[in-house]
């Protein structure tokens, strides 16, 4: 799945093919840290996803010092939903404003973001603040 301008992470469960992406690597402090996860079901059948679908993550400023993280919460119900023959079915699993835990806008620099897929590869990705 590519993502034109931003930045992605991919990987592949079974006939399912898991991504992660944000729009952009560099934002403004007013922007909104938006993630989505794209499950595409790359086989000729039927398969099953769990609902929620959500990725752990935290950014860390350049000390490693964790600034936001998520999510904050996950929602306590399960439900199996079909996924068709080469269908995909994208999900909002980040909306996050630019503050720090304690409610602070963040500082102009670089971060990283790092987050689990739900097939359990570990990811980082760079992001500027300005």
């Amino acid at each position: 799945m590519p993502c034109i301008n931003g930045v992605a992470v991919s990987d592949v469960q079974g006939s399912l093919l898991y991504t992660f992406a944000i729009a952009k690597a560099t934002f403004q402090a007013h922007d909104t840290l938006n993630g989505t996860l794209t499950i595409a079901n790359q086989s000729s059948s039927t398969d099953t996803i769990g609902l929620p679908v959500y990725v752990p993550w935290s950014l860390k400023d350049t000390s490693g010092r964790t600034v936001m993280y998520g999510p904050q919460a996950i929602a306590n119900y399960h439900t199996l939903v079909p996924l068709g023959p080469h269908q995909s079915q994208t999900f909002l699993v980040m909306h996050e404003a630019f503050v720090d835990t304690s409610g602070l806008l963040l500082s102009a620099g670089s971060y990283q973001l790092q987050g689990r897929l739900p097939t359990s590869l570990s990811f980082a990705l760079s992001i500027i603040l300005q």
